[in-house]
C-alpha cells in the first residue's frame, strides 16, 4: 500500500455485462480519513472493497493497525484482501486485459486512472537494450497497480449476488 498520496481508488459499478468505472481517486493529500469522507459524501452505495496483499500489515503510522483495520474504524466495510501474485505480467494479460474489454470509464471522473492506465509501461534497460521484467515505478503505476488488484479480486458470480450494504456513518 505504501505512500496513501499513492493510493489510488477506482469506484465501478457492475451493470449487465458492463463494468463500469464511474469515479477515481487519487490525491496528494490523502490518508485514510481523506478517502473515507469522499466516499461517505459520494453517496454511491458501495459493495466490496478491494486492497492488495499488504492491506493486514500492521503499520507504525497507523497506531500499530493495518489499512484494513484503521478503514473499518472508519466505517468501510466488507474490505476483501487480494492475494499477492508472483507474476505481474501473467496478471496482465490473463486478467486484465480480458477484463478491459468490459469495461467502461466515465472520461471525466476517471481521467487521471485512464491516464494511469494508458502510460503503465515496463522499465527499459539501456545497458542490455531490453525491456525489464518490472513495471517502471512512476505516478502510473499506482492507479495501474490498483486496476490489477480490482481484476484480481473481482469475480463477477461472487460480486453480482451479492447484497450491497453502504458506508457505515458511525
Amino acid at each position: 500500500i505504501g505512500n496513501f498520496a499513492h493510493m489510488p481508488v477506482w469506484f465501478f459499478q457492475h451493470v449487465g455485462r458492463e463494468l463500469r468505472f464511474i469515479d477515481y481517486l487519487q490525491h496528494p493529500d490523502a490518508d485514510l480519513s481523506f478517502i473515507a469522507n469522499y466516499m461517505r459524501q459520494t453517496e454511491y452505495s458501495f459493495g466490496k472493497h478491494y486492497l492488495p496483499h499488504d492491506g493486514t500489515t500492521k503499520q507504525l503510522g497507523l497506531k500499530n493497525q493495518s489499512v484494513k483495520e484503521m478503514l473499518e474504524s472508519l466505517g468501510v466495510r466488507n474490505i476483501h484482501i487480494v492475494p499477492r501474485t508472483n507474476d505481474v505480467a501473467r496478471d496482465i494479460e490473463t486478467r486484465c486485459k480480458p477484463i478491459l474489454q468490459r469495461c467502461w470509464f466515465d472520461e471525466k471522473k476517471c481521467q487521471a486512472g485512464i491516464e494511469s492506465l494508458d502510460n503503465y509501461r515496463k522499465e527499459w534497460d539501456d545497458r542490455l537494450g531490453v525491456w525489464k521484467d518490472k513495471a517502471r515505478g512512476d505516478i502510473f503505476s499506482h492507479g495501474a497497480d490498483a486496476f490489477r488488484t480490482f481484476a484480481l479480486g473481482y469475480s463477477p458470480v461472487q460480486d453480482e449476488m451479492q447484497d450491497f450494504d453502504d458506508l457505515d456513518d458511525d
